[in-house]
C-alpha cells in the first residue's frame, strides 16, 4: 500500500509507519541510485544522482554502482544512522525531483542529508530498511 500523500508533503501517523514497518519484508541490505543533496551550515548544493547502499548502521553514498564495487571505493557521503534521525517528505523550497523524499539530520553537527527515490515505492523500502536498523528489535 501506498503512503497517503497531501499538498507535496507526506503525512505519517505513527501507526502507519508501524505497519509499513511490521508488514515489509527486509533483507539487510538495500541499494539504488538516488537523488542526493547535502546541506552543511545552511549552503546549498545541487541534486546529485548517486548510488546509495544501507549496509550495516550507514547509508554510503557512491558516485555510482561501479564505484561501489571497487576494491577501494570512494565515497562521496557516509550518514551513520546511529546519530542521524531521520524525517519523511521535503520542503518545496529544496527543489526535490519529486514527492518522495526522505532525510536525516545529525544531532551531533549542523548537517543534513537529503534524500529522493524515483517512486514511493522505492522510498518505502528505504524508509523500512532505515527503521530496520535503527529499531531491531521493532517499533
Amino acid at each position: 500500500t501506498a503512503l497517503p500523500i497531501s499538498t507535496g508533503y507526506m503525512c505519517l501517523r505513527e501507526n502507519h509507519v508501524s505497519a509499513i514497518y511490521n508488514a515489509a519484508s527486509y533483507f539487510g541490505e538495500v541499494s539504488s541510485c538516488l537523488n542526493f543533496k547535502e546541506m552543511r551550515n545552511a549552503k546549498k548544493k545541487q541534486w546529485k544522482r548517486c548510488y546509495c547502499v544501507l549496509r550495516n548502521d550507514a547509508i554510503v553514498v557512491y558516485k555510482d554502482p561501479k564505484a561501489a564495487t571497487q576494491k577501494n571505493p570512494s565515497e562521496l557521503g557516509r550518514c551513520q544512522l546511529s546519530e542521524c534521525k531521520l524525517y519523511f517528505g521535503l520542503d518545496r523550497k529544496l527543489t526535490p525531483p519529486n514527492r518522495n523524499g526522505f532525510y536525516l539530520k545529525a544531532a551531533t553537527d549542523e548537517q543534513t542529508k537529503y534524500f529522493c527515490a524515483d517512486s514511493e515505492v522505492e522510498m518505502q523500502r528505504w524508509v523500512v530498511g532505515i527503521l530496520r536498523v535503527k529499531y531491531p528489535e521493532g517499533m
